[in-house]
């Protein structure tokens, strides 16, 4: 790709990632969360539970090789990273740096077939080295045959699993802090939960899911009925990761995620938010 290619092709999927973007600020929008609630969405009805974790966790995170299709699951989760890092890119790749030097922060995480492949390979790369790299540092005594064993790769998905919690925790510690009117643990049982919960979906997976779906699922079906569950169980999980992004005041009407609404525009004529 050229570095004319490269900017035209970044600045186009601005618009997808803003709309969508937009999207999801609406319907966080549209109700007043309750910030003294620990389980602000795991406390709603099951329906509103799966919106929710789907958008919020979608914006959290938004992009692929081609401008992405995926627009609401980790959605809010994508696009804060996404967007910031669009505008980084073009700037840099504009001032002479080669756009090889700038992968695609995401690679299509939406369409993962399973835990495995989406946080191996689909799932943002700003931490996966690092806590890959410790992993191995932390187990090397104990992790030195290869192929590792299923056991061996369970222990080492949990210790990245503890790693990404522990940092995630003092990340929310530190936001609660800016506001002591709704201090909270310092472990934030939420958090511990959506981290946690992850090996154990990767164990379950390997050991129950996969096996079932090759001995009862038709050839043709099992990518898509893996994908299913993929989903399903990271649209779980999500609900707690929620809570916690919700307690912490990330969804208040002061925080101003978008200027200018065109949802919020057609819908209600509130252009300006």
């Amino acid at each position: 790709m050229s570095r004319a290619q490269f900017l035209w092709s970044n600045i186009v999927s601005l618009i997808p990632q803003y709309l969508a973007l937009d999207v999801c600020d609406a319907i966080h929008k549209s109700r007043t969360w309750d910030r003294s609630n620990l389980h602000p969405v795991t406390s709603l009805p099951w329906y509103e539970q799966v919106v929710f974790s789907i958008s919020i966790c979608a914006q959290t995170s938004k992009q692929s090789n081609q401008i992405p299709t995926h627009i609401f699951t980790h959605i809010t989760a994508v696009l804060t990273i996404t967007i910031p890092y669009t505008f980084t890119k073009c700037t840099f790749v504009s001032l002479g740096s080669h756009p090889e030097s700038w992968p695609p922060m995401f690679n299509a995480p939406f369409t993962a077939s399973s835990l495995a492949d989406f946080w191996t390979r689909r799932w943002h790369a700003i931490f996966r080295r690092v806590f890959d790299r410790l992993s191995m540092a932390i187990l090397f005594p104990i992790s030195r045959s290869s192929p590792p064993s299923l056991a061996q790769r369970t222990t080492r998905s949990a210790v990245i699993f503890c790693l990404s919690a522990s940092l995630h925790i003092l990340v929310m510690h530190r936001a609660g802090m800016l506001e002591p009117k709704y201090p909270g643990a310092f472990i934030d049982p939420s958090v511990l939960w959506f981290f946690l919960s992850q090996p154990l979906g990767l164990a379950l997976e390997v050991l129950v899911f996969l096996p079932a779906c090759n001995a009862f699922v038709p050839a043709r079906w099992q990518i898509s009925v893996s994908r299913l569950w993929t989903w399903v169980f990271l649209v779980w999980v999500g609900r707690f990761w929620s809570d916690a992004w919700i307690f912490r005041g990330f969804l208040d009407e002061r925080e101003r995620v978008v200027g200018w609404s065109v949802v919020r525009g057609i819908l209600y004529g509130k252009w300006a938010v």
